[in-house]
């Protein structure tokens, strides 16, 4: 049986709020004031030099520049950097958990993985979903496999995916999951029926697939969840210049899994793929392509592409 680390309650609290002291020893503060002043909606401490410059240079086309010398800092610094506190994020469906560094940045922390093994440590926390003893997330016997993504300190809009999960235990499938015409729904949406913002969002999608983001971000190698694909599939429509780029990434010499090698050789815990997670992104390129293709048969290239 999996051992769970006892929770010390003096009251209940929505979440926990988890410092460390100066022997870098994990301390539970339960105060609920304490706790809503920090987190406030992931309020952001913007002292970080190097998250600053690196968000400056963002653009409405790039994320970042190829050989941006700022992205390799960025990672040393979340690899190595000391953690003054931790808190656990309400908001979602499974556990996540912020990370607050010495100089004031922050990352989002997510487990990515969710198994059970005999005599191991397991916890759980609270969110809306999946954070109960039936998805305890466990050690090995102690270590967990996460991911650490950066906050970005922006002030953007939000936009509610419309094909979204339900989560719902009554009624656990969502309107996109019973009606293959659910995409003429979304584009009377006055969000939606820009055909851009369609074709950005069919972006999204196909990179959720790559990573195997239905499951776990590059949890599971040997598993393609192909109803994130379900979007593309019920409109059948991109950008162009995504599906040029998809074709490229076949070819041997930019073929996508050895990018991703190469991109992923400086990072401080080298190599982060598994060959086989490197495989599997090859393999869900072909998936990928083989859609979109099958929508320029049905539809002609003329309406799948947005130009």
């Amino acid at each position: 049986m999996p051992k769970y680390m006892p929770r010390r309650r003096r009251r209940k609290v929505e979440f926990s709020h988890i410092t460390y002291d100066d022997s870098n020893r994990a301390v539970e503060v339960t105060d609920d004031d304490e706790n809503n002043a920090f987190l406030d909606d992931v309020s952001f401490n913007r002292s970080n030099q190097t998250s600053r410059r690196f968000q400056k240079k963002i653009t409405i086309q790039d994320l970042y520049e190829e050989n941006d010398p700022d992205v390799e800092i960025l990672l040393k610094e979340m690899a190595t950097m000391r953690i003054n506190s931790v808190v656990e994020y309400p908001k979602g469906t499974q556990l996540k958990l912020i990370i607050s560094f010495e100089d004031g940045s922050q990352a989002l922390l997510k487990p990515t993985e969710v198994n059970i093994y005999a005599d191991n440590i397991c916890f759980h926390g609270h969110c809306k979903q999946y954070c109960d003893t039936s998805h305890a997330i466990c050690g090995q016997p102690v270590a967990v496999e996460v991911s650490l993504a950066t906050m970005l300190q922006l002030e953007r809009k939000k936009w509610k995916n419309p094909w979204r999960r339900s989560y719902r235990k009554r009624n656990p499938m969502a309107e996109w999951e019973k009606n293959d015409l659910y995409c003429q729904v979304v584009k009377k949406q006055a969000l939606y029926n820009n055909s851009k913002r369609l074709a950005d969002l069919m972006d999204v999608f196909i990179l959720d697939f790559l990573i195997g983001e239905g499951v776990d971000k590059f949890g599971r190698a040997d598993h393609d969840e192909l109803s994130i694909l379900t979007p593309l599939m019920q409109c059948c429509f991109l950008h162009s210049k995504t599906f040029h780029k998809l074709v490229e990434l076949q070819h041997d010499d930019f073929k996508l899994s050895a990018l991703m090698r190469c991109s992923l050789h400086q990072d401080p815990l080298t190599p982060v793929l598994s060959n086989a997670h490197l495989e599997a992104l090859d393999r869900r390129l072909e998936i990928i392509l083989h859609t979109i293709r099958s929508c320029i048969q049905e539809h002609g290239m003329n309406n799948v592409f947005c130009r």
